[in-house]
């Protein structure tokens, strides 16, 4: 055997050695990074189980808790026939029913009987007022009403100007002319109001 080859097989031997040292030394880091994170989380579950309940605790009193959402109460409880005026001076008025006969063009909705309200709105207020924004619903006897859209049975869409005012019709399917309910709201600025009779 040459002696070059000698000292390149030396030479592979102590890069062997060299590897061999530094791999048993990470793998010797390694355990030891493991061991402490071992005993540091140890320790941190102790001091969890033994910590003291603070003020940032949850409240598991019986107190009520606050309502997602209030109810909104109508504005006023009128009687079919008479008004009621808004603080900002607009009036609104619900007349008495009047049986009426949808047209053809109405569609069948299937209650055996359709009443007919007047509603007259007087814009007593500083601001023009919107009849389109106009919204209103109701019932008989406790059972819901059904909408009729027939030829001038909606609000119009004409601005109101201060001083003036307007009548138009809305018009519903009942099962009975008794307990009539009809709840209005004349715009998304005004509370509802609700006529009986």
């Amino acid at each position: 055997m040459s002696k070059r080859t000698m000292i390149i097989i030396a030479g592979v031997a102590a890069l062997v050695l060299a590897v061999g040292s530094f791999l048993g030394g990470v793998a010797y880091e390694n355990n030891r990074i493991q061991n402490e994170m071992r005993e540091a989380f140890s320790s941190f579950g102790e001091d969890l189980e033994s910590a003291e309940p603070t003020d940032m605790d949850v409240d598991t009193s019986d107190a009520p808790l606050p309502d997602d959402e209030e109810t909104e109460a109508p504005a006023v409880e009128s009687t079919l026939g008479k008004s009621f005026t808004y603080d900002d001076g607009l009036e609104v008025r619900v007349s008495e029913p009047r049986e009426f006969t949808p047209s053809e063009y109405a569609g069948d909705d299937g209650f055996p009987l359709h009443l007919k309200f007047k509603v007259t709105v007087i814009n007593g207020s500083d601001q023009p007022y919107e009849p389109i924004d106009f919204q209103s619903s109701m019932s008989s006897d406790g059972a819901e009403g059904s909408a009729v859209y027939d030829e001038g049975m909606m609000p119009p869409q004409t601005t109101v100007l201060p001083g003036k005012r307007v009548s138009f019709w809305i018009a519903y399917g009942v099962t009975t002319k008794d307990a009539l309910t009809v709840q209005v709201q004349p715009s998304w600025d005004h509370e509802r109001a609700v006529f009986v009779g």
